[in-house]
């Protein structure tokens, strides 16, 4: 939105008519008009994408730009969602702007990888000049203004890792209620390797792709024949030329979108089977099933044991990440294998918005120490708790996995002390950070900074609290107007985070 008003700004305020003041006023209007279709409540998220690369290739930072964040901060609204684009030429005095609205508990802000999400949107055939004009949609999901529809977070576009590898320990059983989810992939008793497993594993999750693909064109067709969106359509390019609405393939860029999650979950869960059951021999795979169907009841030795001396994802330790980056390229080839129906692919995502809370309230109890019921490792994230080596380690374990196809975005949440952002040393050392990320190939990342203590407390005196903003998932939100499940899934996550 900066780069196409800021032509239009910049001449006002050269010819006098209006001032920057007045110009930021225009802007808190925008934003509370915006604000007003949420209806106080982030019933969808509405985002704006500032920044970034132009066109041609020049750093986007302008003066508006300044100003749109500048009305983020003034107004103290949760809404819009300001998505910053940025790249290695953006200017480390943008990075600390941003960075002091969050200091201030404004909102906590969300940044994007040009360097690495241009190249993957380019991988899906989208020209460089359009790719260049992505904005975010929702909370994570890239789309090529104006030219491209892109069902990004379809209901049926969201897969679990870990459920595909409990069917795998269930023979496409789940461990917890014995129903039949998947194929039948082998008795796990007959297993006599850890490749066994992971074959089995891989066999669920190509059955769970194809689902998924057929219940995302099944929803395609219902919008098509039910819900055309003639206005929409005429607002994007090459509907009209078609004589099509956007639902039936209109758009010049058709993709539909799949958001993958549970990664440290899952990596966990592999590479302890891996040490415990095939490298070790302390137990054989039919017993640890057991134990899981049985919820770690009476065994609190053994899963203490487990968590502490099993590799975790989210330490730079390539044991588990290198489990974590192949399952993760194994969903890549089986997605690309399948279209969309309106002629387009499906992209891969890697963020859980919230279904890494709700699906762990589904899912068995995992060989990672993680029970029945509890939450999943949130989007590329390592399991809460389980990040024992500073952001630093975090963010290598992420940077592993290759983002150059990545085109439906991959979220990094990290988590801070407010006291870092006090001094200009911790100021800078957080910059670095996202700098470093990002040259290392991390293509999304989210920032949150607010102490556990503050959150307890916001739980118990609510009244005390009511413009307290926290990062929820793709976006920032009151904190006491979440549901319990979200409130203890954020105090968890800042108490058990990764800084």
């Amino acid at each position: 939105m900066d780069q196409y008003l800021y032509p239009f700004c910049h001449a006002d305020i050269a010819a006098g008519r209006i001032s920057r003041e007045r110009a930021l006023e225009l802007m808190e209007c925008l934003w509370i008009k915006i604000y007003e279709n949420v209806h106080g409540a982030i019933g969808h998220v509405q985002t704006v994408t500032v920044g970034g690369i132009t066109p041609d290739g020049r750093d986007g930072v302008n003066e508006l730009t300044y100003i749109m964040q500048q009305a983020s901060r003034e107004l103290q609204n949760v809404g819009p969602s300001v998505a910053s684009r940025i790249c290695s030429t953006t200017p480390d005095q943008y990075l600390k702007y941003i960075l002091e609205t969050m200091r201030m508990g404004r909102y906590m802000p969300q940044v994007y990888n040009d360097d690495q999400m241009v190249p993957a949107l380019q991988s899906k055939a989208i020209p460089l000049q359009d790719a260049r004009e992505y904005g975010l949609i929702g909370c994570h999901e890239p789309t090529i203004c104006g030219k491209g529809y892109f069902r990004s977070a379809s209901w049926p576009g969201y897969v679990c890792f870990q459920e595909w590898l409990e069917l795998a320990l269930g023979n496409g059983r789940r461990l917890d209620t014995g129903q039949q989810h998947g194929p039948q992939t082998g008795n796990p008793a007959d297993f006599d390797t850890f490749d066994d497993l992971y074959n089995a594993f891989l066999a669920q999750m190509a059955h769970g792709v194809r689902r998924s693909v057929i219940k995302a064109n099944r929803g395609e067709i219902v919008k098509w024949t039910m819900t055309p969106r003639p206005l929409m359509s005429a607002l994007i390019s090459g509907c009209a030329e078609q004589a099509m609405d956007f639902t039936e393939g209109g758009a010049i860029y058709n993709m539909s979108g799949f958001q993958a999650f549970g990664i440290g979950t899952c990596a966990d869960s592999l590479a302890a089977i891996r040490k415990f059951v095939f490298e070790e021999k302390q137990f054989s795979l039919p017993e640890l099933i057991e134990i899981l169907r049985n919820n770690w009841e009476g065994q609190e030795e053994l899963r203490t044991r487990m968590k502490r001396l099993a590799p975790h994802w989210g330490n730079d330790d390539d044991d588990v990440d290198r489990l974590g980056v192949r399952t993760v390229k194994a969903l890549e080839e089986q997605i690309n294998r399948h279209q969309n129906i309106r002629g387009g692919p499906f992209i891969l995502g890697l963020w859980s918005f919230w279904q890494h809370v709700a699906r762990g309230q589904e899912t068995a109890a995992s060989a990672d120490g993680r029970k029945h019921g509890e939450m999943l490792s949130h989007s590329m994230g390592p399991t809460a708790g389980c990040a024992l080596h500073g952001p630093t380690a975090a963010i290598r374990s992420a940077a592993k996995i290759d983002t150059s196809e990545l085109a439906n975005g991959g979220s990094l949440l990290l988590e801070f002390q407010p006291k870092l952002l006090g001094s200009e040393a911790g100021m800078n050392a957080l910059i670095t950070l996202i700098r470093t990320y990002f040259a290392l190939g991390g293509i999304q990342l989210q920032l949150s900074a607010v102490t556990p203590e503050v959150l307890e407390d916001a739980v118990a005196h609510p009244e005390r609290h009511r413009h307290l903003v926290v990062r929820v998932a793709g976006y920032s939100d009151y904190f006491t107007r979440q549901p319990p499940d979200r409130q203890a899934f954020i105090i968890a996550r800042e108490k058990y985070g990764t800084a």
